[in-house]
């Protein structure tokens, strides 16, 4: 009987502190800012060379064909990229709440976990609802 009550009284402290610790809405929208920031400093124009390759269009076409589209892309400040991830973020990104934990979605996908104050993203998905927000 004893052994019964700490098992108890064990998974509701567990509990307890999942859902205390239960990252809020803006957690997981600062963290795929983050993982999009990080992402497209890195290369812009390797993010659009493999949606191309994924999803052909015209825009795609024209860009291989044209130099000057491609500088332009290489170009963009950085600024302009922070503006469009916050917009990106702030319309796109919503969280699920299951109380324990939560999901990070975009447009309904899942891409992301939040549990015990951290939310983890799949950068993958990401860049590209990413790209089609930006260039759709």
């Amino acid at each position: 009987m004893k052994d019964q009550g700490c098992g108890c009284l064990f998974i509701i402290i567990v509990f307890a502190i999942l859902f205390f610790t239960n990252p809020n809405k803006w957690d997981h929208r600062d963290e795929v800012g983050s993982v999009l920031q990080e992402a497209l400093s890195e290369d812009i124009d390797k993010l659009l060379d493999k949606y191309c390759a994924e999803n052909p269009s015209e825009f795609c076409s024209s860009r291989e064909d044209n130099s000057f589209l491609n500088e332009f892309i290489g170009n963009l400040s950085a600024s302009m990229l922070k503006e469009q991830v916050e917009t990106f973020v702030n319309d796109d990104v919503s969280r699920k709440n299951y109380y324990l934990f939560s999901l990070t979605t975009v447009n309904g996908d899942i891409v992301g976990v939040g549990i015990l104050n951290m939310v983890f993203v799949s950068s993958d998905k990401l860049e590209e609802d990413f790209l089609n927000y930006i260039l759709f």
